[in-house]
């Protein structure tokens, strides 16, 4: 019998400013809930991270909170959440 995936409730940010590293990812979306995983990929070439991230929640609730707040500022910069994904 074959058991069922865990389902992830992520969300993909973007426009993340050049400052902001996963510690600062962590503490703002920590506020909506427990961070299962964050994930910022950086450039290689220039070593400075690609500007988007995912985050990936524990529960869909503390997701859904985090798309229900109309605007998100971290490091005085409007970060965009552009979906939220549960698979």
């Amino acid at each position: 019998m074959a058991t069922a995936p865990a389902r992830k409730f992520e969300v993909l940010v973007n426009r993340i400013p050049w400052t902001a590293a996963v510690k600062e990812l962590r503490t703002y979306f920590g506020q909506f809930g427990k961070i299962k995983h964050c994930y910022l990929p950086f450039d290689r070439n220039t070593g400075f991270h690609k500007g988007h991230s995912w985050i990936v929640f524990s529960k869909e609730s503390e997701l859904q909170s985090a798309l229900e707040k109309r605007s998100h500022i971290l490091d005085g910069t409007k970060v965009k959440l552009l979906f939220g994904a549960q698979t």
